[in-house]
């Protein structure tokens, strides 16, 4: 059984992973020309790893305020949220809102938007450029920013007037413009 002090909040130590995270993202370019100038694969493989992992440990601080297992302050909860995904130009309010969704209609063929379902009369369906597209080894690459800026399945994480906030209130867009404004402050510094 999991020990029940694994399901306490605790704001200190989710403060420490997002303090080493964002230092560790911030500071490993700062390796990366010593990288490039050894030339050797395995050195590039290794950096793109290690700098990959914590981005990736990024995400899910973000994900955990996101779900309010950061902290049990909401406000705090948002606020490092926003932190931990800008960097990876991923808008905080509106990812969590879609991933509320997806959490809400999990596994369900026609309401979970954000993972969607594809049977073979569905995939026919879709415009050949998209179909093949899903079916290349650069879809896992390219489909997760498309997806946040286009919004194919349930609208798009940057534009507020997007199907993703139909029948939302307008707090709900504004919300989503200031992430918006937070991934592009962040993605222009």
């Amino acid at each position: 059984a999991i020990p029940q002090e694994c399901f306490e909040k605790n704001t200190a130590r989710s403060m420490l992973y997002l303090v080493r995270d964002l230092a560790i993202c911030a500071t490993a370019p700062l390796v990366y020309p010593y990288v490039a100038a050894s030339g050797n694969p395995l050195a590039y493989l290794a950096y793109w790893n290690f700098y990959g992992f914590f981005m990736w440990c990024l995400f899910v601080v973000g994900h955990d305020c996101g779900h309010t297992t950061f902290s049990p302050n909401k406000t705090l909860n948002d606020i490092c949220g926003h932190i931990a995904h800008a960097p990876l130009m991923v808008p905080y309010y509106p990812w969590a809102m879609s991933h509320r969704r997806h959490h809400m209609y999990h596994n369900h063929q026609k309401k979970d938007a954000s993972h969607p379902w594809f049977s073979k009369s569905s995939l026919k369906k879709l415009p050949a450029f998209t179909r093949n597209f899903l079916k290349s080894p650069l879809a896992p690459f390219l489909a997760y920013p498309i997806y946040l800026f286009e919004g194919s399945f349930d609208g798009s994480h940057v534009f507020p007037l997007s199907k993703l906030y139909k029948g939302s209130q307008m707090r709900a867009r504004v919300e989503c413009a200031i992430s918006a404004v937070t991934v592009f402050a962040f993605g222009t510094a």
